[in-house]
């Protein structure tokens, strides 16, 4: 994934620095990972039994460390199934911001963030555009934003969205995603930036911030599309817990290094093992 305007990736996670004097503020995202997701263990735990079940007569011949490094890495592995979606995600969102900017694009082809080469599109990638076209042609959206950061300093954090569009007769705030689901606690992000004190553009200005009026995730799959909207009073409540988030998010930044106060070692002394009683040697 590629790093957002304004954001650079610190010691303590994802940060953004202001242009105008380096101000910094935590991620959205950065903030939101101070939830336990539940799924997060369950994903990783599949992805290392997979890989251990796929390699077991390569596993056979190490020994114990050499496989249990293996096993341990497979989850960040460039090849698992999650980390392909995850590049064909990033691909989508890279075509979806460039039309939106007026640019056409060539879903045949995509052009690595990472070194500039233009390389052949993956079918999947391909597949999800002419999903998201649909998208297009069903609701007709008015696109006003894409790829925008919002920053609050009232509340300390920043983050770049996804897109704004009218849609009928509603502004809409959006979010895309391409992952096999939709959850509830995705409207954490939708939530904490309608909630930002302004919009920081390209140039380091800033710009007002619309009130919107509906909220929604743009799933995208292969072979279809949905536009999931959120409930405004769920909207509300994420906001609280994003809040929530972010007291937690600062407690652990301030205090990491600085709660536990030096305690001395104190060693045990253990007592001496009692010895057998000593047997009277008989005379010879």
């Amino acid at each position: 994934m590629t790093v957002p305007r304004f954001a650079q990736d610190t010691d303590n996670g994802r940060f953004y620095f202001h242009p105008a004097d380096q101000r910094s503020v935590p991620s959205i995202t950065n903030i939101k990972g101070m939830k336990n997701f539940k799924a997060a263990g369950a994903v990783s735990a599949k992805e290392c039994a997979t890989y251990a079940s796929k390699n077991r007569t390569m596993l056979a011949t190490l020994d114990e460390d050499d496989a249990w490094r293996l096993v341990r890495g497979a989850p960040y592995r460039h090849d698992t199934p999650k980390n392909v979606a995850s590049r064909n995600g990033d691909i989508v969102h890279g075509w979806i911001d460039d039309h939106i900017q007026g640019l056409k694009i060539d879903p045949r082809v995509y052009t690595d963030v990472n070194t500039g080469e233009e390389k052949q599109a993956p079918t999947t990638a391909r597949h999800m555009w002419t999903a998201f076209l649909q998208f297009e042609e069903t609701y007709h959206p008015e696109w006003i934003l894409s790829e925008f950061t919002v920053w609050s300093d009232l509340v300390g954090f920043a983050g770049t969205m996804d897109w704004s569009a009218k849609i009928g007769d509603f502004l809409v705030l959006g979010d895309n995603k391409t992952g096999k689901a939709v959850w509830p606690d995705m409207g954490i992000q939708l939530a904490a930036g309608a909630h930002a004190d302004f919009i920081l553009n390209a140039d380091g200005s800033h710009a007002e911030l619309p009130k919107f009026d509906k909220f929604g995730i743009l799933h995208i799959r292969p072979q279809s599309f949905s536009l999931v909207p959120f409930d405004n009073d769920s909207i509300e409540a994420r906001w609280q817990e994003f809040l929530a988030l972010k007291t937690v998010f600062d407690i652990e930044i301030e205090w990491e290094d600085k709660s536990m106060l030096y305690a001395p070692r104190h060693q045990v002394r253990q007592a001496p093992k009692p010895q057998p009683p000593r047997t009277a040697r008989k005379p010879s």
